[in-house]
């Protein structure tokens, strides 16, 4: 496409289209490829049929004048009610929560075409990580924010001036590893090219970019490029990178999210691949992952990302270790999205008892918490003498939520050729643990046992990864052995709430940011842990978990 033809339709003249017939619209944003350029309109429902027949016509001019282009056009639709009742909020059934469960089920999940409704900046400073000159691993599990991290540091890295680059692994996790990378690099000289062509419309170095560019979408329209064939390229690639953050002063992120959806055999290859490319140029790698579904480095022969040298991590794992903590950080994205819906106070909403079980619920996992509350808002609703969201609406919600889980396990585990039946297996053995023999949702597991039995143990994590097993206290010391310690896990709620729960098992609840101790069907059991000593003192009582009971998992397992 040629500087000229760059130039001669931009967003004014599109949007003087549509107001000489008319036609108001509500959003107009011009979105440039190397290729061409894309003008989305949003306007009303009322006027979409006639946007349309503007649009085409629009887009016929622009063949006519050989611009490379055309126009689409979208409805504006509210995600919530334009027009509310003023006033305290008196329960579920003021209209208000009824905008908040659909704000809750349609902004919980981020991704690059709907960006979080806030960001809330954590006091772990990851954001300020996530946009220094530093490969960076981010971690955490399914919902933790890992897709909102990287593009709140994306929308500062774009607004700094700096070239930012973005794909998702979950789109291509069907292609071959040397398309993936392919991919990856032409969405990275795509990013620069759309940057750049304007003000470096002669430049040699554009020019060179550009012929990269080429080699690279030459051949991802062959059937099979081969890893001979891509890894002749990566010379040439990073000298054109390095050339053009060189001359121009400008830095290149490039995002990949999701990358657990690269097959975990695959992925310490396409990490050295990728790194090779950048290597010595003021470009970054930013790498959204679970950590148990994730091998960045291999050590013989050196393959990947090493961490500490090449790459840090963040991590960004809420957990139940500080309950009050992760209570304070959940409520306050939670009051957040209920002040866009006109809720001043989740007391308004909520019971107290009920905003304590929705952490326990979500173990720290702030998508889960959110999807929960809206859900719990829906069950209260149902009950036309319910006022407030309580315990057991905020129970019936995660039950809900168990077949779910097991679904995104699945999805999790899907390049991982049978992983997800011996997880779903793990998941089946730790319940039948702790609902019939231990009859505790919460149990020990010996540093001893864990650093004896590493596979079996991945189990484990893996679980906790996938929201289905808690970290409760990572190193807790024995009363009556000297340097003897535990890490302590809860069970997810999902797998236990409503009618999965007997009688007599001894369950952790939530009491004002207070994790207690009790026995189901047993009115007066409950063991406050209100000081770190108490709590201690019942995370002391529970029971312990074998590792070897999944040894035969393990032994079939590659996690």
């Amino acid at each position: 496409m040629s500087s000229s033809n760059v130039g001669q339709w931009d967003a004014a003249l599109v949007q003087g289209e549509f107001e000489q017939r008319g036609l108001g619209i509500e959003d107009l944003v011009r979105r440039d490829f190397p290729d061409e350029a894309i003008f989305v309109a949003v306007v009303s429902p009322e006027d979409f049929d006639e946007a349309i027949a503007v649009g085409i016509a629009v887009t016929e001019r622009m063949e006519v004048d050989g611009f490379s282009g055309f126009v689409t056009v979208r409805v504006h639709s509210a995600e919530v009610s334009k027009v509310r009742p003023t006033g305290r909020v008196k329960g579920v059934h003021d209209p208000r929560c009824s905008d908040l469960v659909q704000l809750l089920t349609s902004r919980s999940r981020t991704s690059d075409a709907l960006p979080s409704l806030h960001y809330i900046v954590d006091s772990s400073a990851s954001l300020a990580a996530a946009v220094a000159p530093r490969h960076h691993l981010i971690l955490g599990r399914r919902g933790v924010g890992k897709t909102a991290l990287l593009l709140e540091a994306k929308s500062n890295i774009i607004e700094g001036g700096e070239i930012a680059s973005w794909t998702n692994l979950q789109v291509l996790r069907r292609e071959p590893t040397e398309r993936m990378l392919l991919y990856i690099l032409e969405s990275i000289f795509e990013s620069i090219l759309q940057e750049s062509r304007q003000s470096m419309k002669s430049s040699r170095t554009i020019s060179a970019l550009a012929q990269i560019y080429d080699d690279v979408t030459a051949l991802l329209a062959s059937d099979e490029p081969t890893r001979r064939q891509v890894d002749r390229l990566i010379p040439t690639i990073q000298r054109g990178i390095k050339r053009y953050t060189e001359a121009t002063g400008r830095r290149v992120y490039v995002f990949l999210d999701d990358f657990y959806f690269v097959p975990k055999a695959d992925q310490a290859a396409l990490l050295d691949a990728l790194h090779s490319c950048v290597r010595d140029c003021d470009a970054w790698l930013k790498i959204a992952s679970i950590q148990s579904l994730t091998r960045w480095f291999v050590p013989s022969p050196p393959t990947g990302l090493q961490t500490g040298q090449d790459a840090d991590i963040i991590d960004l794992d809420v957990t139940l270790q500080d309950p009050a903590k992760a209570k304070a950080f959940l409520e306050s994205i939670l009051e957040k999205y209920a002040m866009e819906c006109g809720i001043g106070l989740l007391t308004s909403v909520f019971r107290g008892a009920a905003l304590d079980r929705l952490v326990l619920a979500c173990g720290g996992v702030p998508r889960d918490y959110l999807v929960l509350a809206g859900a719990a808002i829906a069950k209260a609703q149902r009950r036309t003498s319910g006022q407030l969201a309580g315990v057991q609406d905020v129970n019936e919600a995660a039950g809900d939520a168990a077949q779910s889980k097991i679904v995104e396990l699945e999805e999790d585990l899907s390049t991982q050729e049978g992983e997800a039946q011996i997880t779903v297996r793990a998941l089946e053995m730790l319940r039948s643990f702790c609902l019939d023999l231990a009859e505790s949702t919460y149990y020990r597991v010996d540093f001893r046992d864990r650093d004896s039995h590493p596979d079996e143990y991945s189990l484990l994590i893996a679980l906790s990864e996938l929201r289905l097993n808690h970290m409760i206290n990572s190193s807790l010391s024995d009363a009556h052995q000297a340097g003897e310690k535990a890490e302590v896990f809860m069970l997810d709620l999902s797998q236990f709430s409503g009618s999965r729960l007997k009688k007599g098992v001894e369950v952790l609840d939530l009491v004002e940011g207070s994790m207690i101790s009790k026995r189901t069907g047993k009115a007066g059991s409950a063991r406050k842990g209100g000081t770190p000593r108490q709590l201690n003192g019942i995370l002391r009582t529970a029971p312990q978990l074998t590792l070897e009971t999944f040894a035969d998992l393990a032994a079939a397992s590659d996690l």
